[in-house]
């Protein structure tokens, strides 16, 4: 509770909160006082850490905290990746959010969740670089495949982001001189279904504009 607490604190304080007094730099004291007492901190508390650090937009010790948690032998949770995915997207680092991604689905076997998605969206907005945005594309699929459903929020982020034209490519069988010769949408969800073809209809429009 008291790391949860934390975690809270950091809605009220500064937005990069710094010194000894910072909510990161606490979760952190807190997290050693309970391993110095015996008490082996769980997934949850590695979690609240992990989000005080994110908030407080502190990706040092958001990563310092990360390391602590395996070498302390407790495996990632979808919930400690999804922090330490907010804190590079909140310090306005893509790739290094997209390569968390990869880095807990191949190295730790952790299964995203909605969260994860959303959290990748915004993190690659409208800026990320091409290869950034290829690997947040081919993430997107990977999510999809195992399940997890675009939300109203997902398909708002997707729709503002240019990621949508790497992920239109993704659902297309063929494509001839950047216009789709063939789609199947069968398996996508009706939102998912408008961004792509939103998408190529703008691609057609820049053509005819050219």
């Amino acid at each position: 509770f008291v790391l949860r607490s934390c975690e809270s604190a950091t809605k009220i304080e500064r937005p990069r909160g710094e010194g000894e007094d910072s909510a990161a730099n606490i979760a952190k004291s807190l997290l050693n006082a309970a391993r110095e007492d015996g008490v082996k901190p769980t997934p949850k508390m590695w979690s609240s850490a992990l989000r005080a650090c994110t908030r407080a937009v502190d990706v040092e010790a958001a990563l310092e905290i990360f390391a602590d948690m395996i070498a302390d032998g407790c495996e990632p949770s979808v919930h400690a990746c999804n922090a330490l995915m907010s804190a590079h997207a909140a310090n306005g680092d893509a790739r290094a959010a997209v390569e968390t991604y990869w880095t807990a689905r191949r190295e730790h076997g952790v299964t995203p969740d909605s969260t994860t998605l959303q959290t990748m969206l915004r993190a690659v907005g409208r800026g990320a670089p091409k290869d950034v945005l290829a690997s947040a594309a081919e993430a997107y699929a990977d999510m999809r495949e195992l399940g997890i459903k675009p939300n109203n929020e997902i398909v708002s982020l997707l729709s503002e982001s240019t990621i949508a034209g790497d992920v239109t490519r993704i659902f297309i069988d063929e494509v001839s001189d950047d216009v789709a010769t063939e789609i199947d949408l069968r398996e996508r969800s009706v939102p998912e279904a408008r961004v792509v073809v939103l998408e190529l209809l703008q691609t057609l429009r820049n053509r005819a504009a050219a």
